[in-house]
């Protein structure tokens, strides 16, 4: 018989993908946080800072029907965002509930993509042009963090973020 080695083992070291794919899942957290808070300053803009019309109030308020959608696709956001972000949370939230949260950033953000890259092509070379391949990349970063937390999400179980 062999006698046993009294040398510890070398702790486990994380493979460089499982630190990309958390690096970029991070990432893609962050992204979404500045979706919510780009969104969210443009309506505090927009109820601030236009003009009164002085118009008679017909009573037909805005519909609440967009305002609803906006805010369902605001928590989605933060939903996503804190799973992406934040490990212990998602270990938390069952796996299926994260795969469709997150399915459900993937076409959203290509939606984004799509819209930015769009009106990038519209416009000539212009600081708005930038700004909108900039908004093109950080989206298709957020669909792809998103991708890798459903498959995080549906290999390695419940705890996996």
């Amino acid at each position: 018989m062999p006698a046993e080695s009294s040398i510890p083992s070398a702790p486990s070291v994380p493979s460089v993908a499982v630190v990309a794919s958390s690096t970029v899942q991070r990432a893609g957290a962050v992204v979404l946080l500045l979706q919510v808070g780009y969104v969210l300053f443009l309506q505090l803009a927009f109820a601030l800072l236009t003009t009164d019309t002085g118009e008679p109030d017909t009573g037909t308020g805005p519909a609440l029907g967009p305002l609803a959608a906006e805010g369902a696709v605001l928590l989605l956001l933060l939903g996503a965002a804190a799973v992406l972000g934040r490990p212990a949370l998602a270990a938390r939230v069952p796996r299926p509930v994260r795969a469709v949260a997150l399915g459900a950033v993937i076409p959203l953000q290509l939606y984004v993509a799509w819209a930015a890259l769009a009106n990038a092509l519209d416009q000539g070379v212009e600081p708005d042009s930038v700004l909108n391949v900039v908004m093109v990349l950080l989206s298709l970063l957020a669909a792809v963090a998103a991708g890798l937390g459903i498959r995080g999400a549906l290999r390695r179980g419940p705890g996996a973020a």
